[in-house]
């Protein structure tokens, strides 16, 4: 499983992700849907993930690809 890290526009902060539920085949400048895990929940701040915001796709300090959150599907309770 891809293991890259993710980095929420605005922010400098690089939060560890694992892609669980990608297509099969992904092609360049093709916009996909994916699931994503958050690698170090709970050791790990991850509140700037909600619905809306932007991020890029980091491998260190590459740039490999850029998303945005459409939704949660698991929203702790504090």
């Amino acid at each position: 499983m891809y293991r890259p890290h993710i980095v929420v526009a605005g922010t400098t902060d690089y939060l560890g992700v694992i892609f669980q539920a990608v297509p099969e085949f992904v092609e360049t400048q093709i916009p996909f849907t994916a699931t994503l895990g958050l690698l170090f929940y709970p050791k790990v701040e991850y509140a700037a993930l909600v619905a809306g915001v932007e991020f890029t796709v980091r491998e260190g300090a590459r740039v490999v690809g850029r998303g945005k959150v459409t939704r949660r599907l698991y929203d702790p309770v504090a």
